[in-house]
């Protein structure tokens, strides 16, 4: 099987048909989105055309068979992850003026203050709410756990980001409970790709590499134009091979 996989479009509409238009020369069986399709800001500045959050969000509506929801996603549907919800957040969180937010959060969490405001309908709205935060794919041979970020934040709502291998053993841990042998994300925004097991850490630029079959931890690259180079990953669960193409 081959799964073809998109994250962090961030109202890109004008870098997604590009990435759809590569994925289906390429071919596919699955087509899945990490999250985090609508919603960017000023750190965008020097990519501000075409973005367009509605196209975007009825483009992976449509063409999507797996879809699962990002931090950013969460903000535009006003929807508390369920990592905050576990802790000191209110309901009415978005509701919240900013000062309040910095005081209860200790601005250790992203509070989107400096989001473009945007104007996206309603029926796209009660999309991003209902994604889920985790999806859990059975291929030949083993099991996939997609979600956006690290467990326990799997929407990426903090501002932490791993810096050591000991930080993505939690993860492993949910993987094992969730019977996966590989967890794959986005939310990072790589220029390339990182794979990461137990023992070991690697950071790889665009480009094809076989798969162990252990478990692993993949983070792959967004679709939106920014710092960094943009892709998308193409994973051939037979072999098992992925390969991530720039765009």
């Amino acid at each position: 099987m081959k799964i073809a996989i998109i994250s962090d479009i961030h109202s890109d509409i004008r870098s997604l048909e590009k990435a759809l238009k590569m994925i289906r020369k390429t071919g596919f069986d699955q087509l899945v989105c990490l999250g985090d399709i609508a919603g960017y800001s000023h750190h965008y500045h020097k990519d501000l055309d075409g973005r367009d959050s509605n196209g975007c969000i009825e483009m992976v509506e449509e063409t999507c068979n797996i879809t699962i929801a990002g931090n950013h996603d969460h903000y535009w549907s006003g929807k508390l992850p369920v990592y905050l919800k576990k802790k000191i957040y209110p309901d009415n969180w978005f509701e919240l003026d900013l000062s309040e937010q910095i005081k209860i959060s200790r601005n250790t969490i992203w509070l989107y203050h400096d989001e473009i405001k945007d104007t996206i309908n309603d029926d796209h709205i009660q999309f991003l709410a209902s994604l889920p935060e985790t999806h859990i794919f059975p291929v030949e041979n083993f099991t996939i756990l997609f979600s956006h970020f690290l467990y326990p934040d799997l929407t990426g709502a903090t501002k932490f980001f791993p810096s050591k291998i000991g930080h993505f053993r939690p993860h492993l841990k949910y993987m094992k409970q969730q019977k996966s042998l590989y967890g794959i994300m986005g939310h990072g925004h790589l220029q390339g790709y990182s794979i990461t097991s137990r023992k070991q850490f690697r950071y790889n630029y665009f480009g094809k590499t076989g798969l162990d079959l252990i478990p692993q931890i993949i983070i792959g690259p967004a679709i939106t134009r920014g710092d960094s180079k943009n892709g998308f990953m193409i994973l051939n669960t037979s072999i098992p091979e992925l390969e991530v193409i720039q765009i």
